[in-house]
């Protein structure tokens, strides 16, 4: 008897295991049905199943859903819906001499107004500012990128950087880039390679603010370049007036990603536009190596 019972619970176990495995984490768009993962079943108290029955339940929130690790509802279980969100107005509320703190207005795809803060530059706008990513060219080396460090007040750290600043008035992109990395790193452009990265938002919860990055050549070996080629990671550059102190740190190209690793390691802060930029050459060298070997 005791083995009989414990042939049907196994049935049972391995029935409900089959269903589990078909169960997709995805949810679909046009039913408005969403799958549910194993992790969100409920285990105990939430199933009901025998040999030909099998109801998943999902589990319910501990004391009506309050709390840290609450159950959420996921949006995924709504239909499609056809209106589109828009900013009805925005008001000032606080402001200084760099930014403003600002309410904005707005309908969400419902309908249903709401209010959401936000920060801009007063008097520019939304693309401000352009960062410029140099690459040292020698004769005699490989390439290498050169960075700088600055302390950042926001984030109490020493931040990893590409040289940038804001737009000058009458400045086009790439004068604006030229004049900054002259400030901040004492070398000179040769030569640009691109500036079609498009728009970069800087941090689109909070802010429309943008920056271009543009990329350029810089050749150690010309004689505008000498002096600064010479200093290597030594000396301080930067407007003293305005506070930059600003240090240079010269990486390898090929090593670019693992270059900004093992910044953070030391303590660093990272610009998140410099690492994704170096995320994707490691990526693009990698699966460029990758493509070599299955043609070999």
């Amino acid at each position: 008897k005791a083995l009989r019972k414990g042939s049907e619970v196994c049935e049972e176990m391995a029935a409900m295991l089959t269903v589990l495995r078909a169960v997709p984490y995805a949810a679909s768009s046009s039913t408005g049905m969403l799958f549910v993962p194993p992790a969100q079943i409920g285990w105990h108290g939430g199933m009901q199943f025998s040999s030909s029955v099998f109801t998943p339940v999902l589990r319910r929130p501990v004391n009506g859903g309050a709390g840290k690790g609450a159950a959420r509802k996921s949006l995924c279980v709504r239909a499609e819906v056809e209106g589109q969100a828009k900013v009805i107005g925005r008001r000032k509320v606080a402001g200084t001499r760099w930014l403003d703190l600002q309410q904005i207005d707005y309908e969400d795809e419902s309908g249903v107004k709401r209010v959401w803060d936000a920060v801009s530059r007063p008097g520019l706008p939304d693309l401000c500012a352009v960062a410029i990513l140099p690459i040292l060219k020698r004769k005699s080396s490989p390439d290498q990128v050169m960075l700088i460090s600055q302390f950042r007040p926001a984030v109490g750290k020493y931040c990893i950087e590409a040289p940038a600043g804001l737009l000058g008035e009458g400045e086009d992109l790439r004068e604006t880039a030229a004049r900054e990395l002259l400030e901040e790193t004492g070398l000179t452009v040769s030569r640009f390679v691109s500036d079609d990265a498009g728009d970069l938002l800087n941090d689109p919860g909070i802010t429309p603010t943008k920056v271009k990055l543009l990329l350029c050549e810089v050749d150690l070996d010309h004689p505008d370049n000498k002096e600064a080629a010479e200093m290597g990671h030594e000396g301080v550059c930067g407007l003293a007036e305005e506070g930059e102190y600003i240090r240079r740190k010269i990486v390898p190209f090929a090593q670019f990603r693992d270059s900004l690793v093992g910044f953070e390691r030391e303590g660093f802060a990272v610009d998140g536009k410099l690492m994704c930029f170096a995320r994707g050459i490691a990526f693009g060298m990698e699966m460029a190596e990758k493509l070599n070997l299955s043609k070999s």
